[in-house]
């Protein structure tokens, strides 16, 4: 049996771009909570001294490595500027009672797959998403993994004693610092799991603002929720469902975005917001103007957040 896990560091490195830090990942590790376990917070940034980025990477890791052993803390939990956690996170991932636990989230770069790896190699990895069967049937248990990623990772003192973050000799521009750690720890022996329950979502901007979240009830394992335009603060006007396709030029970052494809069941709910929220505006006959099209930021928020709390 693992040792009880008292005090943790809870580090979120921020991205040298924008966003530096997404406000939903603020909100969300700020209302992670336990009744048995202390939580150190540190925001970092402005330490990108290195050429490439995943060296920076690395180097802000071991930055908080350094402070987990020589405040004699007993665990790392790192959660990366652009995740959503749920509110039970850290008690869960200590309740595997391993030597690495992980939360459970999408890749938002390339083929869009859960980061539960069953296989790992320094050259190959596979995440349990390309067997759709044994995804969902693994879905809010906590299984035995060979890695990866460190989006929401709890990482115990004895394995941050014997493992710096590293990157592959020679490519520093190649594999990043979670894939090596995760390579590490199977050269040690150490134990790693990750709980499918702990289900937390990957924000993006390209090709528009998005969340994107791990689902067993979509085809492809993953659903897309939509963000307001940062400018005017609308959902896109045009909604293709998943399985349509049209050919059109995606605006600059930021910009007036008119297109987002989205699974049928999304698409179906946010139409109706769409519609009511153009019902809702329509002027009265002593009312002068016309009623705006999309979803205004803060009733999105709202869905959003309610979204977070059934899912979480």
């Amino acid at each position: 049996m693992a040792d009880e896990i008292k005090n943790v560091l809870v580090f979120c490195p921020m991205s040298p771009n924008h966003p530096r830090l997404w406000g939903r990942t603020m909100q969300s590790i700020m209302r992670m909570k336990s009744e048995t376990i202390g939580l150190e917070f540190w925001f970092r940034g402005h330490d990108n001294p290195f050429e490439y980025p995943y060296e920076n990477v690395a180097h802000n890791y071991n930055m908080a490595r350094e402070v987990v052993l020589k405040l004699g803390l007993d665990a790392l939990l790192t959660i990366e500027s652009d995740m959503i956690v749920p509110a039970d996170t850290i008690e869960r991932l200590a309740a595997t009672e391993v030597d690495i636990a992980y939360g459970l989230y999408v890749w938002r770069h390339g083929r869009k797959e859960w980061s539960a790896y069953t296989q790992l190699s320094a050259l190959h990895g596979t995440s349990i998403s390309r067997d759709p069967e044994a995804a969902r049937a693994a879905w809010g248990k906590v299984i035995d993994v060979k890695g990866v990623g460190q989006g929401c990772t709890l990482i115990r003192r004895n394995v941050l004693e014997k493992i710096h973050f590293t990157l592959w000799p020679g490519t520093p521009q190649v594999v990043c610092s979670d894939w090596m750690l995760a390579i590490d720890a199977q050269a040690h022996g150490f134990t790693q799991r990750c709980d499918l329950g702990v289900v937390c979502g990957h924000q993006a901007y390209e090709p528009w603002p998005q969340i994107i979240w791990p689902d067993i009830n979509e085809p492809d394992l993953y659903r897309i929720e939509a963000l307001p335009d940062p400018k005017t603060g609308k959902l896109p006007i045009k909604i293709i469902r998943a399985g349509e396709s049209m050919k059109i030029p995606f605006s600059e970052r930021g910009g007036k975005m008119e297109i987002l494809q989205v699974s049928a069941k999304e698409a179906d709910r946010l139409e109706k917001m769409m519609t009511d929220q153009e019902d809702e505006d329509k002027p009265t006959s002593h009312e002068v103007g016309t009623a705006p099209t999309g979803l205004d930021a803060p009733r999105l928020e709202k869905e959003l957040m309610k979204n977070d709390t059934q899912k979480s």
